[in-house]
């Protein structure tokens, strides 16, 4: 979430945000398990591309397969959208906070977690939606862009 949010200028590049800007963020930390794999719009970008998020549980491949199947039956060209898998840009406090949160309904406690890990690497999630970016303006057609947490 925090990247597309990036990605849509609508979290800063160039500073950490506090913790009431994550609080403020819509759906930040407030999926409910019975949502993961649910597709929320989020915006369009200056250059009109659609971005969506969703959570994939610790198994990107199994959505990556699933868009690409649909694209597919669907007869969208792979050129047509990008999906970003931000399980690598995960620390080990965002997991923590995010699994007392959602697993255990302990959002008072690991809601303030999560946005602590978030902090850590906020400036890794910049230079992710920077290369996102730049390969964006690379191309020659407007794209969906699925950036999942």
């Amino acid at each position: 979430m925090t990247a597309a949010f990036i990605h849509l200028d609508l979290l800063p590049v160039d500073c950490v945000p506090d913790r009431g800007t994550f609080y403020r963020i819509p759906f930040y930390d407030r999926q409910e398990s019975g949502e993961h794999g649910h597709i929320f719009f989020v915006g369009v970008d200056k250059r009109g591309n659609e971005i969506y998020v969703t959570a994939q549980r610790g198994r990107p491949e199994v959505l990556s397969n699933i868009f690409q199947g649909l694209a597919r039956m669907f007869n969208i060209p792979s050129q047509e959208y990008l999906l970003i898998n931000m399980t690598p840009n995960i620390n080990p406090v965002m997991r923590l906070g995010g699994y007392l949160s959602r697993r255990l309904g302990m959002i008072t406690l690991g809601r303030p977690i999560v946005i602590l890990g978030t902090r850590a690497s906020y400036f890794r999630l910049v230079d992710l939606v920077k290369k996102v970016k730049q390969e964006l303006g690379e191309c020659e057609f407007d794209h969906s862009v699925f950036q999942r947490q």
